[in-house]
């Protein structure tokens, strides 16, 4: 049996935000981890802060910048990309959130540092996150500077780690890249196999060319070396200095590029240049784990969003409320990792000057902001946690994922089902939870809707929901079904008929409600001015969606209108490419 059940509460049925608590609650999920959310009332509109504090120091407490898939490009559609869920499932990990801004590739844009190796270099305007092994957090805008030399001597930059030079340029692929290089003609290839990899910051690196040639893209690259590809001059100084057999070295270093109050200095490439090959110590040779995002939102304590210096765009990025993710610092020295929703009716989102709002209250004396928008998602114990702003887990490139030694590690949890719940897109539903169980922690499945850390789940998105509610020897999952609001919005498309005859074209009508899910069962006539309409009255399918033939009479002034009850009617012409 279905059940429908109302949430009584007027502010919750009006979808007004709760006011933030004076005392922050947090909830430990993980040992040495803790949750908190929070619903807060702003004057233009609520937010849903979802909020991870990390002990780094306690025992079993770690974090790992996590490629997706563990590689930076593959050949699947996602090109290497893997969501938040999956990625934290696939590792075993505690929880995890998105990272570093992408191309919609598996390629985070700027640096990565992943268990000590150095998988992407950084971009010398943004500022990253370093962790080191003892779980210290540090803050930093970084340059690469990054030099190969031949055995003859010969030295030049090298420019990149883990992508594809561009021109005048010189790269490193290493096996995290991919199983292939990918680089085509005119290109120039040198495979150094054996290598002794990993190449991490300030390390020298020393190996022996194997082959030398034309880049071929499906030339693999050795588990045990790496690849060197050169475009331009670069593709020069690879044919003419690096022969098979011959010896060659590297070192990739990592420097301070942040003036003394923490803003970048730029991207100077003159000073790299002139300390290429003198730099006596790499800086972060001590990080385990970075990644990178930007801009600064909070700097020693108070607020700093350098947005412009890092290459945002003021108008759109800094200054106009999207969902976020961000990660800071408390004073004690705990990780803070914190998403605030966005584009949706449960939470507006937030610029960058009230998100580093957020992190100050959440207690950050330093706080970065990470990628954002569609990306945004924070995972705990396998549930979504928040709402992203896509309707779904978007694919990102790299995401900071937790591990933890769980909270009562060895007992049985009682796995359970629910009593089916159902209710109206925008409409809360109170999926409840045992009498006298204080829940440890709600979230769903899919990730298309939202459920409070009392239960209530909202989502404006019709169709078949999991809510699951963790308590320490429970866990309770709920089948939610989200039916379509009513109908408020008709649409109609034209096109030409199968085989495009000049006298018939198909209408396709929509029927959708206020968030635009369509509706179901709603009928609408079709009427049409210099022709005839068949069937002249149609009802929407499970989708919303419905469509009819038009027969024309007349070779102009086409033109056909779509009527339901209780819905503004909607016209369409042919297009123009329809006149014959």
């Amino acid at each position: 049996m279905i059940h429908q059940r109302a949430v009584v509460l007027p502010f919750l049925v009006t979808w007004l935000a709760l006011p933030a608590p004076a005392q922050l609650d947090w909830r430990p999920i993980a040992r040495g981890v803790e949750h908190l959310q929070e619903w807060r009332s702003t004057p233009t509109g609520p937010l849903l802060v979802n909020a991870l504090r990390l002990d780094l120091r306690a025992p079993g407490v770690h974090v790992r910048s996590a490629l997706a898939r563990d590689v930076v490009l593959t050949d699947e559609p996602a090109k290497g990309r893997e969501n938040v869920r999956d990625l934290c499932s696939r590792l075993g990990a505690v929880a995890a959130v998105n990272a570093d801004y992408f191309p919609f590739t598996g390629d985070p844009l700027g640096i990565a540092i992943q268990n000590g190796e150095l998988v992407s270099e950084p971009m010398a305007t943004r500022v990253a996150m370093g962790v080191t092994a003892t779980g210290e957090v540090r803050f930093d805008t970084l340059m690469g500077i990054g030099l190969v030399r031949s055995a003859d001597g010969s030295e030049r930059a090298l420019d990149g780690v883990n992508r594809l030079p561009k021109d005048g340029e010189v790269c490193i692929l290493t096996p995290v890249f991919g199983a292939r290089i990918r680089a085509a003609a005119p290109s120039w290839a040198a495979v150094i196999a054996p290598i002794n990899l990993p190449l991490t910051p300030g390390k020298l690196m020393a190996g022996r060319v194997d082959s030398v040639g034309s880049a071929i893209p499906d030339a693999p690259i050795p588990p045990t070396g790496s690849v060197l590809v050169g475009l331009g001059s670069g593709a020069d100084w690879i044919r003419e200095r690096l022969a098979p057999g011959a010896e060659v070295t590297l070192r990739f270093d990592l420097l301070s590029n942040s003036a003394a109050d923490g803003r970048p200095r730029g991207d100077f490439a003159s000073r790299a240049g002139a300390l290429r090959g003198r730099l006596e110590r790499s800086a972060w040779v001590d990080v385990a784990e970075a990644l990178s995002g930007g801009p600064w939102l909070v700097r020693s304590g108070s607020p700093l969003t350098d947005g412009r210096e890092q290459g945002f765009n003021e108008a759109t990025f800094t200054r106009r409320a999207h969902p976020r993710t961000a990660a800071g610092v408390a004073a004690d020295g705990k990780l803070l990792l914190v998403t605030v929703d966005g584009r949706q009716p449960h939470s507006r989102g937030v610029s960058l000057p009230e998100m580093a709002e957020v992190m100050l209250g959440l207690g950050a004396t330093d706080a970065i902001n990470l990628d954002g928008g569609g990306s945004t998602t924070m995972v705990a114990l396998g549930l979504v946690l928040n709402a992203p702003s896509d309707g779904s887990l978007r694919p990102v490139a790299n995401a900071l994922a937790v591990f933890a030694d769980p909270l009562d590690a060895g007992s049985a949890v009682a796995q359970s089902e629910g009593e089916p719940l159902q209710t109206v897109a925008g409409q809360p539903v109170d999926c409840g939870g045992p009498e006298g169980t204080t829940m440890a922690l709600w979230g769903t499945v899919e990730g298309r809707g939202w459920v409070d850390q009392r239960g209530v789940f909202r989502s404006v998105r019709s169709g078949v929901h999991t809510v699951v509610s963790i308590a320490p020897a429970s866990r309770v999952r709920h089948t939610v079904t989200v039916l379509p609001g009513s109908p408020t919005r008709l649409r109609a498309a034209l096109a030409p008929a199968p085989n495009n005859p000049p006298d018939r074209h198909t209408v396709r009508v929509t029927v959708s409600d206020t968030y635009g899910n369509g509706v179901p069962g709603v009928r609408v006539r079709i009427t049409a001015r210099g022709g005839t309409a068949d069937p002249g009255s149609v009802t929407t399918d499970a989708s919303g969606a419905a469509t009819a033939e038009v027969v024309w009479d007349a070779e102009k002034d086409r033109v056909v209108t779509a009527t339901a009850l209780g819905i503004p009617s909607v016209s369409a012409r042919p297009p123009a490419a329809g006149h014959r």
